[in-house]
């Protein structure tokens, strides 16, 4: 198994990881009809954007797992705005007129393209940067989790990067011990929320 720097060639890989990993860690390839849609929002722009923040694991089958981030949540976020989303937008249409509940999940993510969410400011005048992980079934269990997370740390450190945050499902309760493992914490406040979806956890490098 070899962790490298991520190149222009991993973006295939990048696209068809984040479908594949994208149920709460499991496959969520039956639930999408435009398979891109989910690698839009959580791989790709990393890549093409911030690729300085990108590994790339590869085993003797080809690329199983990835680590993505950002060294300043808030001019990422910026960034996606100015270089990202707008060619998106003009490719999806805009669910406003469908009530969420009605939504497919091609059209959630479609709404989420034309409506970002912004990292809440209290969130992030902590843990500026922010971090992305993910990992197919055949490479969980085998430490390459953990070997992702320290090239990205190692790395952000060098950079100048004090300290990460991240949002991880509550439905993932593997990958939310996995991160409690490796130091992260949940941010004062938010581990409990009833109407969010995620665990937002945190930790100084």
């Amino acid at each position: 198994m070899q962790i490298r720097p991520a190149n222009s060639f991993d973006l295939d890989s990048y696209y068809a990881i984040a479908l594949a990993t994208g149920l709460a860690g499991k496959d969520a390839g039956h639930l999408y009809d435009d398979p891109l849609l989910i690698g839009h929002i959580y791989s790709a722009p990393y890549l093409c954007i911030q690729p300085d923040y990108c590994f790339t694991a590869v085993d003797d089958f080809g690329v199983v797992g990835f680590v993505v981030g950002a060294p300043n949540t808030p001019e990422f976020e910026t960034q996606l705005e100015e270089k990202w989303w707008p060619g998106l937008r003009l490719r999806y249409e805009d669910p406003l007129g469908i009530a969420p509940k009605n939504r497919s999940v091609d059209q959630m993510r479609a709404a989420m393209i034309h409506h970002p969410e912004i990292r809440a400011k209290h969130i992030v005048q902590r843990y500026p940067a922010h971090i992305h992980m993910n990992i197919l079934p055949r490479g969980q269990g085998r430490g390459i989790g953990t070997k992702l997370l320290e090239t990205w740390v190692e790395n952000a450190r060098k950079k100048g990067v004090k300290s990460v945050h991240l949002g991880a499902s509550k439905q993932n309760m593997s990958g939310i011990k996995f991160w409690r493992k490796n130091g992260f914490a949940p941010i004062d406040g938010l581990m409990n929320q009833a109407k969010s979806r995620s665990v937002w956890l945190g930790q100084d490098i």
